[in-house]
């Protein structure tokens, strides 16, 4: 069980880290404060781990010997893949398939029996992590893509870093005006930053180099061994085969900036993407064994699972108390004891929900934008090709498989899927979520079922020569060719788009803009104001001190605006739409120079775009900007004053 020891080991940590700084955040403590505070998380899991090494769960079950006749449940499932295939896209055509997935699983035998809790790994359990983990870690290290996102993610890092007398979480850390709020309120809810700052302290590294480099081999290993701990409790003897699957599912689920895939190994050193690929597995995982056998100690690892998602993101807050109830409701027997256990399960989402209130007590107006570009639906999460329909083909006939397999926990199993269906992929949940909080949560509902872990469960189950003799030689070259299917369905997170390069542990920085930033860096000082498009802003704050920011993305811009008063806000904004678009009119030109003296603006990185246009290049000249430097991405001004 050392597999399953190091990442509940792991789960503590942060589980105890998030009900300690949580807390302090709320109560306004500096991060010298937090980190004289951090050995004491270490202290709490050391504690618990050795408290809890020898606790033995409930005892096994027997192996149910009937294999029921399977012939309508597997015509219905035909008839649901056929309609995920051929339907057109639409609310009735969607809401057929969501009624025959629901007949298929129903369809499937129950029964009540419960399965053991054995996390013991056999030998080609240790062969099938060993690679796995090899070939995680080598997407980890050796892939790299430049998220947009990290224009905050690592300078929260950064900040804490330069400001370690401030109140934790409560100022701006991309603009370089620590009077600001955060530009999200709701980030006040994760405190990943935090714990990488830590790192970065007592190793003596930059923060980059903590956030890009030493912190997400962690989570590449733990990936596969979140999803084989799963597959374990609910089929031991495929869970080897199904975590080198899963391996193969994630590296190649691309095509999509919001698939499962792109928040998988080479997105890991994002704490949300940590959340899907690492922490709601485990949660999934803590809800089976507490609902199998709810004692204490499953139940604080349950709850150990919540907070420590909530850690890495602010999304985890309502998608991990959802996805634990999906995995407990699905556990737990159908007795009055199941129902109170249920009950008790409940109870661990307090923290989320504390959380949660103190977020929504301090949101601000337009502390989310519920723009129409956020209201994205599930396509964009299993991905616009063939891949979408195969992995819920998949997740339909993993009860089957299950039943087929005469697996203990087949009803666990018929009733995960079952829930999962009618609540998160019948758009239920993401539907409500959208209306009731924001549009930005309709597509991040999806992530409350670890559907890559399922997919590569039913080829695992389809593919095994032990799981049935009878039915294995139609069932693995059918799972075989729909794996393949799902490989060449379109691109690869290995390759997710132009931006990904390849090489040796680095910053996840593409290097023609590390030099720029570097650049940058040399003319700048603290309080220059520098105004770039967004691939070159949003790794400035990233830096030790760096100089204040114009624009960082127009996202992050619209909602800062109201906080820097009308008139600087509107010339922050139109000026972040010029960095983006790079196309003046003569009569907006004139108009943006004189926003840019008014914001005092002294570096400039033009794109080429900007760069081609004459006007363009003679109103910088004429406003005293001389070229500093060029590369082909654009040319660096910069000049000695701006008028007051």
């Amino acid at each position: 069980m050392i597999w399953t020891r190091g990442a509940d080991a792991v789960l503590a940590f942060l589980g105890f880290w998030g009900l300690l700084v949580q807390p302090a955040v709320f109560l306004g403590a500096s991060f010298d404060r937090i980190f004289a505070l951090a050995w004491l998380p270490l202290l709490l899991t050391v504690a618990w781990t050795w408290g809890t090494w020898g606790h033995a769960p409930s005892p096994a079950a027997d192996r149910p010997s009937d294999t029921p006749a399977l012939t309508v449940p597997t015509a219905l499932w035909a008839l649901a893949a056929l309609a995920l295939a051929m339907v057109p896209a639409g609310p009735v055509a969607w809401g057929l398939v969501v009624v025959l997935g629901a007949a298929a699983v129903v369809a499937v035998p129950g029964g009540d029996t419960t399965s053991a809790i054995d996390l013991r790994a056999s030998r080609a359990d240790h062969a099938a992590l060993g690679v796995a983990a090899l070939v995680t870690l080598s997407a980890v290290l050796f892939v790299h893509w430049p998220g947009l996102d990290d224009a905050y993610y690592a300078s929260a890092v950064t900040a804490h870093l330069d400001h370690p007398d401030l109140p934790v979480l409560s100022f701006d850390t991309i603009y370089g005006d620590t009077s600001l709020p955060l530009q999200q309120p709701a980030h006040r809810g994760q405190s990943y930053a935090l714990l990488v700052a830590v790192l970065a302290r007592l190793t003596g590294t930059s923060a980059e180099t903590a956030y890009y480099v030493l912190a997400p081999p962690l989570w590449g290993l733990l990936g596969p061994i979140a999803g084989w701990t799963v597959a374990k409790l609910v089929a031991p003897r495929v869970a080897w085969l199904q975590v080198l699957v899963l391996v193969v599912v994630l590296v190649v689920w691309g095509a999509s900036d919001h698939t499962y895939g792109n928040y998988g190994p080479v997105r890991v050193f994002q704490g949300k993407s940590a959340f899907v690929t690492v922490l709601l597995p485990l949660v999934v995982a803590a809800g089976l064994r507490y609902g199998r056998s709810p004692d204490p100690v499953a139940w604080v690892r349950l709850l150990l699972a919540m907070v420590a998602s909530g850690v890495l993101t602010s999304t985890a807050l309502l998608m991990a108390p959802v996805a634990g109830a999906l995995a407990v409701l699905a556990a737990v027997r159908p007795t009055r004891e199941g129902a109170k256990a249920a009950v008790l399960a409940g109870l661990t989402a307090v923290p989320a929900v504390l959380t949660l209130l103190a977020l929504r007590f301090e949101a601000r107006p337009h502390a989310i934008a519920d723009t129409a570009s956020f209201d994205l639906d599930v396509s964009v999460v299993l991905s616009p090709t063939w891949r979408g329909p195969i992995a819920l083909a998949a997740l339909l006939a993993v009860p089957l498989l299950a039943r087929l397999a005469r697996l203990p926990a087949a009803p666990e199993l018929r009733r995960f899927v079952l829930l999962g269906w009618l609540v998160v992929w019948s758009g239920l949940l993401p539907a409500a979520l959208a209306e009731l909080v924001s549009a930005h949560f309709r597509w991040r509902t999806y992530w409350t079922f670890p559907l890559p872990v399922f997919v590569a469960l039913a080829v695992a189950l389809a593919m095994h020569p032990s799981v049935s003799d009878r039915v294995q030689r139609l069932t693995a070259p059918v799972a075989a060719l729909l794996l393949l299917g799902f490989c060449l369905a379109g691109e690869w997170t290995v390759h997710l788009d132009k931006r990904t390069f390849y090489g040796p542990p680095q910053h996840k920085v593409d290097p023609d803009v590390r030099e720029i930033v570097d650049a940058v860096m040399a003319v700048a000082k603290p309080t220059s104001m520098v105004l770039a498009p967004p691939l070159v802003a949003g790794r400035i704050p990233a830096r030790s001190h760096p100089p204040r920011l114009v624009t960082a993305r127009p996202l992050y811009d619209e909602h800062m605006a109201p906080l820097w008063g009308p008139d600087a806000g509107h010339q922050r904004v139109e000026l972040g739409k010029l960095m983006v678009n790079g196309h003046p009119s003569s009569a907006r030109w004139d108009r943006l120079k004189g926003y840019m003296d008014a914001l005092c603006v002294d570096i400039v990185f033009v794109p080429p775009d900007m760069g081609r246009r004459t006007m363009v290049l003679t109103g910088l000249t004429g406003m005293g900007f001389q070229p500093h430097r060029r590369w082909a991405a654009g040319t660096l001004y910069t000049r000695p004053s701006c008028p007051r």
